[in-house]
């Protein structure tokens, strides 16, 4: 599962970032990617029957992260909570994944509005819409989550890029000492 990672190695000096969106399945494609990538988003749906999925992919991913060792490097995972409402029994299992996953959870939440829901039923997003179909407010919230999740995301890929350039420079320093020292 590395073909994704070999095509996207020859365009990505053309780009700050490339996400790649995959079904939620274990399928070559998502193979691929899991492969190229330095940062998973996994979302997760605070629903029982969507938490015990979780746990079965994470098992899955770690196997398939221990077998193909060297052609994965993802660095960081992060778990977006999804379709998110006030219901004590969301309530209860978001309580149930931060106790099972605690660090890797993303601050932000993405919630269910009524503009999410047309955006989504209309294959736009909602940064598209000109105007909200339904209550300005509710559109605002939408697009405060959103911008919550993707600023909370797009820090993560900063994160990494830091690291990266940190380690970059101590790969030079190391370099750079054993060429005094020869």
């Amino acid at each position: 599962p590395v073909r994704l990672h070999r095509a996207l190695k020859t365009v990505e000096n053309r780009y700050d970032a490339i996400v790649i969106d995959t079904p939620p399945s274990l399928g070559m494609l998502s193979l691929n990617a899991i492969a190229a990538a330095n940062l998973i988003v996994m979302p997760i749906i605070p629903h029982m029957y969507d938490i015990s999925s979780s746990v079965q992919y994470f098992r899955i991913l770690e196997q398939i992260c221990a077998l193909y060792e060297r052609e994965i490097n993802v660095q960081r995972l992060n778990i977006l909570l999804t379709k998110v409402d006030n219901t004590t029994e969301t309530l209860n299992n978001i309580a149930v994944i931060n106790g099972a996953y605690g660090e890797l959870i993303l601050s932000n939440r993405m919630g269910l509005t009524k503009e999410l829901q047309k955006s989504a039923s209309d294959q736009v997003s909602i940064y598209e819409i000109d105007q909200p179909r339904g209550s300005r407010d509710t559109y605002n919230r939408a697009i405060m989550m959103l911008d919550g999740v993707n600023g909370e995301i797009l820090l993560a890929v900063r994160q990494l890029w830091q690291q990266e350039i940190l380690s970059g420079i101590e790969a030079a320093e190391a370099d750079q000492a054993r060429a005094v020292v020869s």
